[in-house]
């Protein structure tokens, strides 16, 4: 389903120790031959491998090498050196490629907003999960909501706040639209939500009364009315623009771009731009992940347009995603944005992959790859626990 250019440079696998697939073989039988765990001749062989060489329940059909890890000598040496690893881009040069096939993580949400030095804190767990592509690489998510949300710690039990939440559950599962670059578009399922909607708008009228509760029904079927008024009421939802904010892309032999972003500072407030540098950075972090950071600086002009002031205004714009190197898939994005009206206000945005919690704490202490055999057998136990 995805397009690799035939023509572009491919990773040769002359400087590895390879093995030549036989008829037959299958991933376990490999490594019963080798007297190794299967995950681990799957996990070295998938962070070296070209892109459609990648190894998922076992060898795809045209596989012909695998890729095998150094000797134990060769390991040894490995360990006392510990050399950063460079990162492995796609098949196209300095790209950092979209390819989410199969991907299913759940994710734990965080939103901290401070103003005026008052704190709130928002959390919620979420499903990311990958549904199909199309022949020109459009991908298709499902998001779904694992958790009610918690408010500083605590369910949220007010009227007002029950009312959001049955309201916005109609929106799960949620289906979106994102392009190569991983690029949120469109909303894939209008009708279904809407379906869901008309099931539980009786419920709420049977639990909630009053005239603000009928005001708030019929903002919300306003919304539902077609697909481009949901998609632009969901066109300031902090995960779906943060998650699919287009970190897949080339970056140039510089490994570095410049491009504008959109963000509301507050929930449900003016968009406003800022310019920002986004840069990937050449070696793999000490969990063993690549590191893309973006930085810049909210425009002026852009803030006083949008949010009607005429006073001077300041405001910056910071994230870092950290992506996991065999897939490319994201496994944690933190991302601050800051702006001064009179009275500061700062919004910080956590996400972290649930999945891979285990993986990349036992990475943090193993810099090296080969290890010795406890260590190893402990490392892989955490490291594909998920599959």
């Amino acid at each position: 389903m995805y397009y690799i250019d035939d023509e572009s440079e491919v990773l040769s696998y002359d400087s590895h120790r390879t093995y030549k697939i036989r008829k037959g073989d299958t991933l376990q039988s490999v490594a019963q031959d080798f007297a190794v765990d299967a995950r681990e001749l799957r996990y070295y062989h998938n962070r070296y491998c070209n892109i459609p060489d990648l190894i998922e329940a076992d060898f795809k059909s045209h596989l012909k090498l695998l890729i095998l890890a150094p000797d134990k000598s060769d390991a040894k040496t490995e360990e006392k050196v510990a050399i950063p690893k460079k990162v492995i881009f796609g098949s196209v040069p300095f790209t950092i490629p979209f390819y989410p096939v199969n991907i299913n993580n759940n994710y734990k949400v965080k939103y901290t907003f401070e103003s005026d030095n008052k704190i709130k804190k928002l959390e919620y767990d979420v499903s990311v999960k990958w549904l199909q592509a199309d022949k020109n690489g459009i991908c298709f998510f499902e998001i779904d909501r694992l958790s009610v949300l918690h408010i500083d710690g605590a369910v949220a039990d007010t009227k007002v706040n029950g009312l959001a939440e049955d309201a916005a559950s109609i929106l799960y599962p949620l289906q979106v639209v994102v392009d190569q670059k991983g690029n949120w578009i469109d909303i894939l399922n209008h009708a279904a939500i809407a379906a869901r909607w008309e099931d539980k708008k009786p419920e709420i009228l049977e639990y909630y009364e009053g005239k603000a509760v009928l005001e708030y029904i019929d903002a919300i079927d306003y919304t539902l009315r077609d697909e481009d008024s949901l998609l632009e009421s969901l066109s300031d939802d902090w995960f779906l623009k943060v998650f699919f904010n287009g970190v897949h892309t080339c970056y140039g032999s510089e490994l570095v771009l410049e491009k504008d972003t959109y963000f509301s500072i507050m929930p449900k407030k003016a968009t406003v731009k800022a310019d920002i540098e986004q840069k990937v950075e050449e070696y793999l972090d000490d969990a063993n992940l690549i590191m893309i950071k973006q930085k810049g600086e909210l425009s002026e002009e852009d803030i006083k347009d949008d949010l009607f002031i005429n006073s001077e205004v300041v405001g910056n714009y910071s994230a870092k995603y950290l992506l996991n190197p065999n897939h490319y898939s994201i496994e944690s994005i933190t991302l601050e944005c800051d702006i001064v009206l009179g009275i500061p206000k700062k919004v910080k945005i956590e996400i972290n992959n649930l999945n891979e919690k285990k993986e990349v704490a036992i990475a943090t202490r193993k810099s090296i790859f080969i290890a010795e055999e406890k260590k190893k057998d402990n490392f892989f136990k955490g490291l594909f626990s998920r599959f």
